[in-house]
């Protein structure tokens, strides 16, 4: 009893600092303007989303799930990733002006659709595509489902066919929560909540692939690192030779992948206690690769070649990705369990559902 108590109390300290953080993200927005001034008052907020999941993880001594702590480390890394962009007049924070609506804006992980994002190509402007309720609950009921036919199976498949069923669980679980918090804010507020995943099946190159995965972490992302480097550090303010190209696209795109590299390094080592460098040299790698995917296009548009047909590079693009992911994603994220922790988690919940 006693640890449930000591628990419970550190998940509230932790919602409690995460609610004191987003007031003074509210102040800063009142009191300054996108700039070095709001980045530097910014340093408090920034330091204390860091240090969050390592304090809350000291405060369980182990008692939480590395799951929880997973997704600890995914809150507080968006939210500094939303902060960043704030501080260049970016993101859902700079248009907020009440408190609990910047503490939405700040601490849930779905992006609001309300708001025009730049998705596709550059300098295009396109809204936030959004599921309707249904479907998003839906989805969640089929990715749960495959979750607890992972945890079933486990060590059934043979090997070629484990990892492939462990890819489509890394989707289940990078959605599950996702979904469920988008429900609850449609179901609480009414809000039009972005979609986490864009049938990232229909990618027919990397960079249309990294368009449609994972969005609640490529928005906050390219608010953050990718805009700031090609666009200029404050939005509105363009660069006196106009937006960026070439050479400071490709640097936008590598630092945008080794920045999401090293925070996967951090969440590994908070949850499992160890690093291994493997995440770090994937994202690298697939960085890279974008960039010369990139400047082979253009070279075959330079040219004039003639075009490929699809399948081709979907082709492609899929035994590159697979390839990576088997040699150097898959392996840390099977050894820690993440999956394996999640489907035992649920699978109470849904032996309840079946009993009644």
């Amino acid at each position: 009893m006693a640890c449930l108590l000591e628990l419970a109390a550190a998940h509230a300290t932790v919602f409690l600092f995460a609610l004191v953080g987003a007031y003074y993200v509210l102040c800063l927005l009142r009191r300054f303007h996108p700039g070095c001034g709001m980045l530097i008052f910014s340093t408090p907020v920034l330091l204390l989303n860091f240090l969050l999941p390592v304090l809350f993880h000291r405060a369980t001594a182990g008692g939480s799930s590395e799951v929880t702590c997973l997704y600890v480390c995914l809150l507080s890394w968006l939210a500094n990733l939303k902060v960043l962009a704030m501080c260049g007049g970016r993101g859902p924070l700079p248009g907020c002006t009440r408190y609990w609506t910047c503490a939405a804006a700040l601490l849930l992980p779905p992006c609001l659709s309300c708001p025009e994002h730049k998705l596709g190509a550059a300098g295009s402007q396109t809204a936030v595509p959004s599921s309707p309720l249904q479907s998003r609950l839906a989805h969640t009921a089929l990715h749960v489902a495959v979750l607890l036919v992972w945890g079933v199976t486990l060590n059934v498949f043979p090997g070629v066919a484990s990892s492939l069923l462990l890819m489509v669980v890394v989707y289940a679980q990078s959605s599950i929560p996702y979904n469920c918090m988008a429900a609850a804010a449609q179901l609480a507020a009414g809000l039009e909540v972005a979609d986490v995943m864009r049938r990232p099946w229909r990618a027919s190159s990397l960079t249309s692939f990294w368009q449609r995965w994972n969005l609640m972490a490529a928005y906050p992302l390219r608010w953050a690192i990718y805009e700031p480097i090609v666009d200029g550090p404050v939005a509105g303010k363009d660069h006196p030779e106009g937006r960026r190209r070439g050479p400071w696209r490709m640097l936008g795109v590598l630092a945008t992948f080794v920045v999401n590299g090293l925070y996967h390094e951090y969440m590994l080592w908070v949850s499992a206690g160890h690093l291994t460098g493997e995440w770090l040299a994937f994202f690298v790698i697939m960085g890279l690769a974008v960039c010369g995917e990139d400047a082979l296009k253009a070279v075959w548009r330079r040219h004039r070649l003639p075009t490929v047909p699809r399948l081709i590079p979907t082709m492609v693009t899929y035994a590159f990705l697979v390839g990576l992911a088997w040699w150097l994603f898959l392996p840390s994220y099977a050894a820690v369990g993440w999956a394996e922790t999640t489907a035992r988690g649920l699978a109470p919940f849904m032996r309840v559902s079946a009993a009644s």
